[in-house]
């Protein structure tokens, strides 16, 4: 599912970039955004996602609550992304995990690339029209909604339909629908002010990083650049 996810925020990014740059690159219009959501379905809550450095570093603080086997959970929890980790902290039990930012890896991979190869994937990402085998029934719709007054398209793929902002992969509107869990996190404002530096503070705790995690997500970074480069 991760890699799925991944591809498919790949797929909606913007390759309008300078020559020494990659598909990882692409910088958001502004330097800070604060962006809030109301989470609805199987599951309710609400969720803040705050991006500093035009998109570099985020924090994304999520609380929800639902009821499994008659008993109402709550769940609290932070993911804090750097460029180079990305930290998943539990805020009730105050643990979390940590693995390699796959975009490390996959910058590296594109960058190994022949020139060829990368405009290559470029193209494809332009034109949305390379095959992307097991995800080929991805379906992809541009300016289809406006929320929040920025521009969005839609990505559908089996249960799951995403509205981001065009060009940029910053999703707006996500719901999905599998084995009886139905979820939809929407867009409710977004703002552009200085942000506290504290909402990017990493907590003090021992993270794990789970064995075999930097190997998979190597992996994940070659299987995704595999699927760019294919073509119809």
């Amino acid at each position: 599912m991760k890699i799925i996810l991944t591809l498919i925020y790949t797929i909606l990014l913007s390759i309008s970039l300078e020559a020494n740059q990659t598909p990882w690159d692409q910088k958001l219009p502004h330097k800070n955004m604060t962006i809030n959501y109301k989470l609805e379905g199987t599951m309710n809550g609400t969720k803040t996602l705050y991006i500093k450095d035009f998109g570099r570093v985020s924090a994304q603080y999520k609380e929800i609550s639902y009821i499994m086997f008659d008993l109402k959970r709550v769940e609290k929890e932070l993911t804090i992304t750097t460029p180079k980790w990305v930290y998943d902290i539990d805020l009730i039990a105050n643990k979390g995990t940590k693995q390699v930012n796959i975009k490390q890896y996959l910058k590296k991979e594109f960058n190994k690339l022949s020139l060829s190869n990368q405009t290559r994937i470029r193209n494809n990402l332009n034109s949305l029209s390379f095959s992307l085998s097991e995800y080929a029934d991805s379906v992809i719709t541009k300016n289809e909604q406006t929320i929040l007054g920025y521009k969005c398209e839609k990505l559908k793929r089996r249960g799951v339909t995403i509205y981001s902002i065009e060009n940029l992969g910053l999703p707006l509107k996500h719901s999905s629908q599998m084995m009886g869990i139905k979820v939809v996190e929407t867009a409710t404002k977004i703002t552009t002010n200085t942000i506290e530096s504290s909402k990017f503070d990493i907590p003090n705790i021992k993270f794990i990083t789970r064995s075999g995690t930097d190997d998979m997500t190597k992996l994940e970074a070659k299987d995704i650049i595999n699927k760019l480069l294919e073509t119809n």
